[in-house]
């Protein structure tokens, strides 16, 4: 009986040991260490949502960041959860236009990201603007570039560290969405930002992959990525920019998926008539046209369409009418007033349609 006493106070002790009290914000480090708790069991989302910043709570309610955080964990390299990491550390402090920023960057299985903290009354606190990057991915699925432009550049200017931020305007400048007139941000300009901010982030290589101009060095930052969910986007962008003679080497240098396989088909059409038959035992194995637009919804409604009416260009030019036919109402729901997208239905209602579809292939897309 005399131990009784101290019952309650080992109970309060483990409670106390098994809580992490949330830090004053003052000290990065520590205000870092709470929020992604790497290695440990994640905190509560109620309190992590008091270190997002003030302006990035008016885009997530307190309800929704609940129910985001209490996601389970994705086993691939893309958690949905924000305060989540294998490790999570200070890379950067630097002022700008008044304000201090420092840059965390977090990794998560094979993916490396980087995220912007700023000082709010001497207090460090996350920008995460979920509203912001909805709009403007929107905007870009939806064919409107202008509106992604400037939907992106609103981004940049709240969080001027988002590399996701620079992803989608990059994306919207090389579909035509910047200013005609003045002297507008360039692609050569996302790369150089997005590696000033950290050139070991995943999305920044994939960046840097997509958009240097010397294959070579792009395939350096290629490299970088392989093994993440990133890779096969950045190696079918790079494969693009390569000559049609050197496509094929380098698709047989990297390892394939359905997303590359795509490529490979239109590679092989491309490349003449020696090479159809590959091509047809290709677009025939297994569940390639099912897989093919599992692949395409990675992307915007007109890169689906564009590349749909590809895959139907050659099922015709290959004679298989059925799946032509199927890949034209595929593109039409996604995107009907696409170029790629007539040229397909013009062939499919034409004379001699298999050598209409041929030439087509080759036209436009070197």
């Amino acid at each position: 009986m005399r131990y009784l006493w101290a019952l309650p106070v080992l109970v309060c002790l483990g409670f106390l040991a098994a809580c992490h009290p949330q830090p004053d914000g003052v000290d990065l480090n520590k205000v870092v260490e709470f929020y992604y708790a790497p290695g440990k069991k994640a905190e509560s989302p109620k309190a992590t949502y008091q270190l997002l910043s003030a302006r990035s709570q008016t885009e997530i309610s307190l309800e929704n960041w609940v129910k985001q955080e209490n996601l389970p964990s994705a086993s691939e390299d893309q958690p949905k959860n924000q305060a989540t990491a294998d490790s999570a550390e200070v890379i950067k402090q630097e002022a700008q236009a008044g304000n201090t920023y420092a840059l965390v960057m977090r990794t998560f299985n094979k993916r490396t990201s980087t995220n912007t903290w700023m000082q709010e009354a001497g207090k460090w606190h996350r920008l995460y603007f979920p509203k912001t990057q909805e709009e403007a991915a929107r905007a870009l699925n939806n064919g409107d570039y202008p509106a992604a432009y400037a939907k992106a550049q609103e981004w940049l200017k709240a969080d001027p560290y988002a590399v996701e931020g620079y992803d989608l305007l990059a994306f919207s400048i090389i579909r035509g969405g910047a200013p005609k007139t003045g002297n507008g941000q360039t692609v050569d300009d996302v790369v150089r930002a997005v590696l000033s901010i950290n050139p070991r982030d995943t999305t920044v290589n994939f960046i840097a992959a997509t958009f240097t101009r010397d294959p070579l060095v792009a395939k350096t930052f290629l490299k970088r990525i392989e093994g993440t969910t990133s890779y096969s986007g950045a190696a079918m962008n790079l494969c693009l920019r390569l000559p049609l003679s050197e496509r094929l080497q380098f698709l047989n240098e990297v390892k394939p998926d359905t997303t590359l396989n795509i490529l490979r088909a239109l590679t092989l059409m491309q490349l003449g008539p020696a090479f159809h038959e590959q091509c047809r035992a290709l677009v025939a194995t297994g569940t390639f046209e099912q897989d093919a637009r599992k692949s395409m919804e990675d992307g915007d409604a007109t890169y689906a369409a564009n590349w749909g009416a590809r895959l139907g260009l050659i099922a015709l030019a290959l004679g298989d009418f059925g799946q032509a036919q199927r890949w034209l109402d595929y593109c039409a729901g996604k995107d009907p007033n696409s170029k790629s997208v007539r040229d397909l239905a013009g062939a499919i209602r034409g004379g001699k349609a298999q050598m209409a579809a041929s030439r087509l292939l080759l036209q436009g897309f070197n």
